[in-house]
């Protein structure tokens, strides 16, 4: 059993604490030195009373013993054992986003691409028992994030999504399914892939990818983000300002639209579902209404065994040795009560 939850700040804290002592000694050391050279230690120990004496070693000795538990109990120390209910991960998601020039687009403020960031982030913070990993795709796929359960590493990835992140032009589609069920088809449990897109697809197997996809037990959830009434697509020069809008080889101001078709076939075929994107939460919230629910309920809980933390009963012996060291005083109780008395009389009048 290991006594002390973080040995190595209980080693530091020790190396501390005798450098401490060190201190302290040598000073009382040079306190002495300094008597001696004012006055004999007879006639000191004349003026002062014994048991005065006494009692500042003792506060000296109360203030040590409180500063020796305080380290030892940052170190966290635990003894005893208790179990507590550990939920098995039974879920997989991949979050596949589009990150194409036509996410720039701005028919949702501020852009496509952050109102999906918005939405992943508010999606996330539901699934606590499930693994997530994200799938960056345009022309070409990658994996942004790998699967994790650390929620602060996936906002990371989040966060770090941008348009034109990856060099290869236009949307393929069905590579980025293929991609996102690479990831999960080793998994065990329920698989799922996400896809922010606004449904623009140039390439030709998207039938292929989602026949991929059922064969491996992976349903898909698209998100179409965007407006089928079309908007155009802003460019910006290095400083981040606006220098027009995109336009084709041939020279005509290209319109992105959002195609809602392709999406709405791709989830039918693996038993998935179409959303439009209206709000982060209100999306956030019907992709858990049709994933969450029933699939968490399947999670098995089992008693995982683990030592107790001690930590705050080392606090309230710190806090007493404190308080008894603050409320001993040096003069005795009987001349402390008395001064205290006078104090107040001469106040009074």
């Amino acid at each position: 059993m290991n006594l002390f939850k973080y040995s190595n700040i209980l080693l530091y804290s020790l190396a501390l604490y005798a450098l401490l002592l060190i201190v302290f000694f040598k000073s009382e050391a040079s306190k002495k030195n300094i008597i001696k050279k004012i006055m004999p230690e007879k006639a000191y120990t004349r003026l002062t009373e014994s048991s005065a004496i006494l009692r500042i070693k003792i506060k000296n000795w109360f203030f040590l013993a409180a500063l020796l538990l305080a380290f030892i109990s940052a170190a966290g120390p635990q003894w005893g054992v208790e179990f507590a209910p550990v939920g098995e991960l039974n879920g997989n998601i991949v979050i596949a986003v589009d990150t194409s020039a036509s996410m720039l687009a701005q028919d949702l403020k501020p852009s496509r691409m952050e109102n999906a960031k918005f939405m992943i982030k508010s999606l996330i913070s539901s699934f606590d028992n499930y693994r997530a990993g994200i799938i960056a795709f345009s022309g070409n796929a990658f994996v942004q994030c790998p699967l994790t359960t650390d929620k602060d590493a996936f906002n990371y990835f989040v966060s770090s999504l941008r348009v034109g992140m990856i060099k290869q032009k236009g949307t393929d589609l069905a590579l980025a399914v293929t991609k996102s069920v690479d990831m999960l088809k080793d998994r065990g449990g329920e698989k799922t892939v996400i896809i922010i897109t606004d449904g623009e697809d140039f390439s030709e197997n998207i039938k292929d990818a989602a026949e991929y996809a059922a064969k491996n037990q992976t349903r898909i959830f698209t998100i179409g983000i965007g407006s089928a009434d079309g908007e155009l697509i802003p460019i910006t020069d290095s400083k981040g300002n606006a220098a027009g809008y995109k336009k084709d080889k041939d020279g005509k101001t290209v319109v992105t639209r959002l195609n809602e078709r392709v999406l709405k076939e791709l989830s039918a075929q693996t038993s998935g579902k179409y959303i439009r994107y209206s709000q982060p939460e209100t999306v956030a919230n019907e992709i858990y209404k049709n994933i969450g629910t029933s699939q968490l309920s399947e999670v098995k809980f089992s008693n995982r065994a683990s030592f107790k933390n001690r930590y705050q009963f080392v606090l309230f012996i710190v806090f007493l040795l404190l308080l008894l060291e603050f409320i001993l005083p040096e003069q005795g109780f009987k001349l402390f009560w008395r001064n205290l008395w006078h104090k107040l009389k001469l106040k009074k009048s």
